[in-house]
């Protein structure tokens, strides 16, 4: 391996070190195995991009607690200030 400073000597691109050459079409892979047809969709829609869940009834059931909540910190409230 070149010194420090010796690497700006060696050329981009040499891998005598490592065993490997650039350039010489080994990328890895299943070795010559052709991908799958792409076929499409037979009901011509879109692809599933989200969940299933219901977001609409969730944030709905939130902002009914946070209500509630809210509406029973106000008659707490109101109520300690009337006995006192």
């Amino acid at each position: 391996m070149p010194s420090a400073q010796g690497l700006a000597d060696v050329p981009h691109g040499t891998l005598e070190e490592e065993g490997a050459a650039p350039g010489n079409g080994d990328t890895g892979g299943s070795g010559g195995a052709t991908p799958p047809a792409n076929r499409p969709d037979p009901d011509g829609g879109l692809a599933d991009t989200g969940s299933d869940t219901p977001v609409g009834l969730i944030s709905g059931i939130a902002a009914a607690i946070a209500a509630t909540g809210a509406a029973l910190v106000w008659w707490m409230r109101r109520r300690r200030t009337v006995h006192q």
